[in-house]
């Protein structure tokens, strides 16, 4: 029989143990990025379009519901009214190279959609959405996602670098506005600053580096 002596010792460290336990800080929830996960089928390979249509809502500002989303891919016009009149048309679908392009159309600017998979080997596909602004200024919001075991998850800051002046020839390591193209030849992209750009570094206008797809994300080339 347990003596009551170890019995209280063994209380105790539990105790103590639980009590590290609760003062350890919480970590942070990943947040559930939401999609049609009717139109998925677990183990089936996917293309492209399947890709676009299987996106979270929120990764695609202009085309945020699979109805829009069916809509383009049947190049039908949709009007959007809730970020300016414009017009969803697509433009291009590469089922080699796993890209797709469209755009949005206004009477003052354009919003170019692209996206594109980039294989990893025995990981999920990187699939990378890129949605620039062309007008009186040029800007790009570019991010990047995995879709594993039924759950997207951005992983943006993982497997691209973050850029400043100096990776253009300017001073400082300051942070500029960047106009995004991916490849439609390799698995690279390309990326150019744009207006407005910090005072001091109007001369890197016009330069341009090449991020390189290598071992699952792109490098500085």
């Amino acid at each position: 029989m347990m003596s009551r002596s170890l019995a209280f010792l063994i209380l105790f460290l539990t105790s103590v143990f639980f009590i590290q336990c609760s003062d350890k800080p919480a970590e942070p929830a990943v947040p559930v990025l939401e999609y049609e996960r009717g139109l998925y089928k677990s183990g089936a390979p996917l293309t492209i379009e399947d890709y676009f249509r299987l996106l979270p809502y929120k990764a695609i500002a202009s085309a945020d519901s699979v109805k829009e989303r069916e809509a383009i891919l049947s190049s039908q016009k949709v009007q959007r009214k809730a970020t300016g009149p414009c017009a969803n048309e697509l433009e291009q679908v590469d089922t080699t190279i796993a890209y797709l392009r469209y755009t949005c159309r206004g009477d003052k600017k354009t919003d170019l959609v692209e996206i594109a998979a980039w294989k990893r080997g025995s990981a999920p596909d990187l699939i990378g959405v890129n949605e620039s602004i062309i007008g009186t200024g040029m800007s790009s919001t570019v991010k990047f996602y995995e879709f594993r075991d039924g759950n997207w998850t951005e992983i943006t800051a993982s497997v691209f670098p973050a850029l400043s002046a100096a990776d253009f020839g300017g001073e400082g390591t300051t942070s500029i506005p960047l106009y995004v193209q991916f490849s439609q030849f390799d698995r690279n992209i390309v990326v150019k600053p744009t207006m407005p750009l910090p005072a001091g570094s109007e001369k890197i206008m016009g330069a341009r580096r090449t991020l390189k797809w290598s071992d699952g994300r792109f490098v500085k080339e």
